[in-house]
This record gives C-alpha cells, structure tokens and sequence, in this order.
C-alpha cells in the first residue's frame, strides 16, 4: 500500500514539473509573439511615414509648379488634378480608432505601460 501511495506522488511530482516546463514554454512562445507583433507594427507604422511623407512632398512640388511662371500649361494642369485629387487623401487608420502613423508604436507602448502598472496594482493590493 505505502509503495502505491509512494508511485502516486511521484507521479505527481512528474506532473507538476511537466506543466512548470509547459507553462514556461508559453511563456516564452507568448513573448516571442508579441516581439514579432510589435516588429510588424513598427515596420507598418515606417512605411507609411514614408509614403505621408512622400505625398506632402508631390503636394509640395505641385503648388511650386503651379506658382512658377515657366512651367507649361499641361503641367500646370497635371499639378491641378494632383492637388485635387490629394483633397480626399487622409491618413490610414485602424478602423476609425487611430491613426497609423510613426507615432503609433510609442503610443502602443504607453498602453502597454499604463495596462501593466494597473494590472501591478491589482497584483500588490
């Protein structure tokens, strides 16, 4: 009976250090994925700076081409339809919520801060 009772515990034990060794493989797994995540996002938040960028820059070249008096008439009316056109452009955004922009990633990581000092506090109190 004690060898039964012995064999249970050890079984125990063996189950407790699997779901220890389990735990801390989603806890890296859970790291990685948000490392990667955040990577994307970073990537994503890049790439379109540089493209806001580069439409303020057309907009810019457009009215210097409008302005100057010795460019040619299908220039300036290129220029004309790019101006309109660039009236509509906007910022893309996340479903209305915000907008993605360079400052994105610092604003998520402000979330996450604020998020992990509340969840500090429910902890500690």
């Amino acid at each position: 009976m004690f060898d039964a009772y012995k064999n249970i515990v050890d079984v125990y034990k063996t189950i407790q250090d699997l779901f220890n060794l389990t735990s801390i493989v989603q806890s890296v797994g859970t790291q990685l994925w948000i490392i990667k995540n955040t990577f994307l996002i970073t990537c994503l938040c890049v790439q379109c700076e540089g493209f806001y960028t580069a439409m303020k820059d057309v907009l810019s070249m457009c009215k210097l081409i409008k302005k100057s008096g010795d460019s040619t008439e299908s220039r300036k009316q290129f220029c004309k339809k790019i101006m309109l056109i660039n009236k509509r452009f906007r910022k893309m955004t996340a479903c209305g919520l915000f907008y993605v922009d360079a400052s994105l990633p610092m604003s998520l990581m402000g979330v996450s801060g604020q998020y992990a000092v509340v969840l500090l506090q429910f902890n500690f109190l």
